[in-house]
């Protein structure tokens, strides 16, 4: 018996999105069904997720109106189906800043989340761009990435970052957990 199991559980999805914004190139090709989904993975006792999808309402609900997703199903309902509740989640990993991947965030309190530095700064760099630059973070919930950013303090023994000179230095995997969160924020590669 494996020490570890790996869900990929369909939560809503959009009955014909366009084939050229799921595959790079594939112009004038049709449509087909997107799927979202939630990426589960269970082990001893530890229970991970990549990324937590979003809620369906306020602006989340505004999104997938917008982009014609149907059939969406909450986290409680789905997790269930592999045994988990979204209490027992400890584990979350942002891939990146869409309403999609980070909107649910609130249904899983307990939960420890790790994004790239990288990734979360230049969201907040491209939210103050203005009006005139909207579509560059069209699918975020500005209210989502600034909690994090806001909130997020740095921690004892950190300082901060200047652009590097000279030779690489050994940086930590990710920092320690931001208490009030549960937010690591995790320095990409240099």
């Amino acid at each position: 018996m494996s020490d570890y199991s790996i869900w990929v559980l369909e939560y809503a999805y959009v009955p014909q999105y366009h084939m050229s914004g799921i595959i790079y190139g594939a112009h004038n090709e049709g449509y087909r069904k997107l799927p979202y989904g939630y990426v589960v993975i269970k082990g001893k006792d530890r229970v991970a997720m990549v990324d937590v999808g979003f809620n369906n309402k306020d602006l989340g609900g505004k999104f997938a109106s917008m982009y014609g997703v149907e059939n969406w199903h909450s986290p409680r309902e789905i997790l269930a189906q592999c045994g988990v509740m979204p209490e027992q989640v400890t584990d979350i990993f942002v891939t990146h800043a869409h309403f999609d991947h980070i909107g649910g965030t609130s249904e899983f309190p307990n939960a420890t989340f790790y994004i790239q530095e990288q990734e979360l700064s230049k969201w907040i760099w491209a939210m103050s761009l203005g009006r005139k630059f909207s579509f560059v973070t069209g699918a975020i919930d500005p209210r989502t990435s600034c909690a994090w950013s806001v909130r997020r303090r740095r921690t004892p023994g950190h300082r901060r970052r200047r652009p590097r000179r000279g030779p690489a230095r050994h940086r930590p995997a990710c920092g320690p957990r931001q208490p009030y969160l549960g937010l690591h924020v995790c320095p990409g590669p240099q």
